[in-house]
């Protein structure tokens, strides 16, 4: 007998317009990094401006928020968006990696031996 593991994602199939505006978001205002003793990338969105914040959360709908006090930068508070579980940022990561710089290279990181999607960017 095998088994299957079936993987309920929670980030939903976007929209080539969610992944281009995510992948733009995140390519300027955001960031994908490995920690020390993880296999897979966090993906992360720091900004002031809490309506980008809350309409990233309603698109992509996973992810946590966090809020600080902006030390040293003037009065506003920080928002930050993170993905750290590791299905829902694989899912985030193939679907926005066409319209991504940083996407497109932390899979090479990820899986260097994986054929990509050519990228839809132009410049």
């Amino acid at each position: 007998m095998t088994w299957r593991r079936q993987v309920l994602c929670l980030v939903p199939i976007l929209t080539d317009t969610q992944a281009a505006w995510l992948g733009a978001l995140i390519d300027g205002e955001g960031s994908i990094y490995f920690l020390k003793g993880r296999s897979y990338p966090y993906v992360s969105v720091t900004m002031t401006d809490l309506q980008i914040i809350y309409t990233l959360l309603r698109v992509v709908q996973a992810g946590t928020l966090t809020t600080r006090n902006n030390n040293g930068f003037g009065s506003k508070r920080l928002y930050a968006w993170v993905i750290a579980a590791q299905i829902d940022s694989e899912s985030f990561v193939r679907q926005i990696q066409p319209f991504s710089f940083k996407a497109q290279k932390a899979l090479r990181q990820w899986f260097p031996t994986e054929p990509f999607v050519e990228p839809r960017i132009q410049i």
